[in-house]
């Protein structure tokens, strides 16, 4: 007899045991079939971890929790309470109102409200960038576009430059002390002479200068008038500023209104001076 040892031929054959059950009666099974004969009958042998069972005499699915539940149809899913699923014509995402999602034909999508400042391409959500003015812009991620020397970027964030912005960056300031002020320009007030004072000056440009305290400030002037027990009105050099006059009758300092009056440059006494009266007068021109 010929034997056939291609291994192709051998491993397509089946191989069959003849089991003998009660009355005589046979049955070809297969080797590793899930089924068996025993005490006449044909029995089913289930894996453990199948995830099958059989109940009253039939097989189904078996349920180890509450996830799925069994209907006349079929399976079905259990959903929590909250869960944010819903189920219509199949397991969908429940959206509540002001969600910022929505679902589209492809699926789940954001909601972007007009002018959100971000756009959906086909690679994702994007920062969308004005065009018209491009303060921003994107490399490896969004960066601040700056068109000068005045600030500068750093890790801790946009900080000004060294050189500053303002005098420097007009180029006006050139001497310790110097000033800006402002005329229809920034302009440059130059440093005043030592001892000189700040006066405000609508006649120059700048609206400011600089003046030697000493012409405003008026010390120990003696009153232009003839002293002699009858006149009471004497004359200033200077028209001083209002509130500002100090007028002394031999030391002492006289009260305005109750012993004198001033009009523009002319002092006019209550009591006119006795002669041989000294007047001294202090005041701001």
């Amino acid at each position: 007899m010929a034997i056939d040892r291609n291994p192709t031929t051998t491993l397509r054959k089946r191989r069959a045991l003849q089991q003998v059950g009660a009355g005589g009666a046979t049955s070809n099974l297969l080797v590793n079939s899930p089924f068996s004969i025993a005490t006449g009958r044909l029995a089913l042998t289930l894996d453990a971890s199948g995830g099958l069972e059989v109940s009253s005499g039939a097989l189904r699915v078996k349920l180890i929790d509450t996830s799925l539940s069994r209907t006349a149809s079929g399976l079905g899913v259990a959903l929590r309470t909250n869960a944010g699923l819903n189920i219509s014509s199949g397991v969908g995402i429940l959206l509540p109102a002001s969600s910022g999602l929505q679902t589209l034909a492809g699926g789940l999508s954001i909601l972007l409200p007009a002018n959100p400042g971000l756009q959906l391409a086909a690679g994702g959500l994007s920062v969308l960038l004005n065009a018209s003015s491009p303060a921003l812009s994107l490399t490896s991620g969004l960066t601040l576009v700056l068109d000068g020397t005045s600030l500068s970027k750093s890790a801790s964030g946009v900080k000004i430059a060294d050189d500053g912005v303002g005098a420097d960056q007009l180029g006006i300031l050139t001497t310790k002390g110097d000033l800006i002020s402002f005329s229809t320009l920034p302009l440059r007030v130059a440093v005043g002479a030592n001892g000189t004072v700040l006066e405000a000056a609508s006649g120059e440009t700048p609206g400011i200068k600089w003046v030697t305290p000493s012409t405003h400030f008026i010390f120990n002037e003696v009153p232009s008038g003839t002293i002699d027990g009858a006149n009471v009105t004497f004359t200033l050099a200077n028209t001083p500023t209002t509130g500002t006059v100090q007028l002394f009758k031999n030391g002492l300092l006289l009260i305005p209104t109750t012993d004198y009056s001033v009009s523009g440059n002319t002092i006019t006494f209550v009591v006119a001076p006795p002669g041989g009266s000294t007047l001294l007068c202090h005041y701001m021109k």
